[in-house]
């Protein structure tokens, strides 16, 4: 090859990487054994024993909330769980959507099996999963060990502006609770929103007090 045809081919090669998506589709994440604490920022959007966070919707089919002992071969409570929490079944599928971008996620994962999926999907056509196995190997479904009942975080490029959750599984079941996410957008924090009704209520004082006639 010639040193031009060379050169020309050297810059088809760098254009091609510039005209690749900014996002490389890696998402971090980390566990801590059993129900641990949300991380830092994170607030509880849908714990299925209460109404979900304002804003958020969730969705699905072939899965139901389950509570309390084990259902043999339909649903296994994650570990040292006592409240309500969802089982999907083989074929099943829920959906999270959130109002805005997600900028964290976690959730605790109960007895994982291989054939459990997450699936993040971004505004802008990204899309990621993970299968029990992907994340800890071997997921046997073991329904006590820390090693399959874990609080998985997940953190995520705002460039890939992710606002959607897929819970699916091809075998029974895919057991989870308390989902917790950082979405300034969608959830304003409890110091914001003590500080905006705070505001309010001056701007309120402030506005009766400039209506009110002067005094002769």
């Amino acid at each position: 090859m010639s040193k031009i045809l060379s050169k020309f081919a050297t810059a088809a090669v760098l254009i091609m990487a510039c005209a690749a998506p900014a996002n490389a589709g890696v998402i971090g994440y980390s566990w801590s054994p059993f129900d641990a604490a949300i991380a830092p920022g994170e607030i509880m959007v849908q714990t299925f024993d209460a109404p979900i966070a304002a804003g958020y919707t969730m969705s699905w089919s072939n899965a139901g909330i389950y509570q309390g002992p084990l259902v043999s071969g339909i649903a296994a409570p994650p570990q040292n769980d006592t409240t309500k929490y969802l089982s999907v079944l083989t074929g099943g599928l829920a959906t999270l959507t959130a109002p805005g971008t997600i900028n964290t996620l976690s959730f605790y994962w109960g007895s994982m099996d291989e054939y459990n999926k997450i699936t993040f999907k971004g505004a802008n056509g990204f899309s990621q999963s993970f299968d029990g196995d992907d994340l800890n190997s071997p997921a046997n479904g073991n329904q006590q060990a820390a090693s399959t009942n874990r609080r998985y975080y997940f953190t995520f490029d705002p460039n890939d502006k992710v606002n959607q959750v897929l819970f699916s599984s091809s075998g029974n079941s895919f057991e989870f609770d308390n989902i917790a996410i950082n979405d300034p957008v969608g959830v304003p924090e409890p110091l914001t929103l003590s500080l905006f009704a705070t505001g309010l209520a001056g701007a309120t004082l402030l506005r009766r007090r400039r209506l009110q006639p002067a005094k002769a």
